[in-house]
């Protein structure tokens, strides 16, 4: 552990580049998210409804009851 702790010590401008690159693309995630929510225009239904895989059966007695 003592080794760890001396190599992360030691590549501080790597450590910061990736807490950013982390915390950008956390935001980036969250921003998608939120702008999908406020959206009254935007629907998953054309994709889920395309798609061909093992659960694509799910899509259809949610989106058509």
């Amino acid at each position: 552990m003592k080794e760890l702790n001396s190599v992360i010590l030691a590549n501080r401008c790597q450590l910061y580049g990736l807490v950013t690159l982390r915390a950008l693309i956390g935001w980036h995630f969250l921003y998608e998210g939120i702008s999908k929510l406020i959206n009254p225009y935007w629907s998953s239904a054309a994709y889920l409804l395309d798609s061909k895989w093992v659960f694509s059966g799910l899509a259809y007695p949610t989106l058509y009851p």
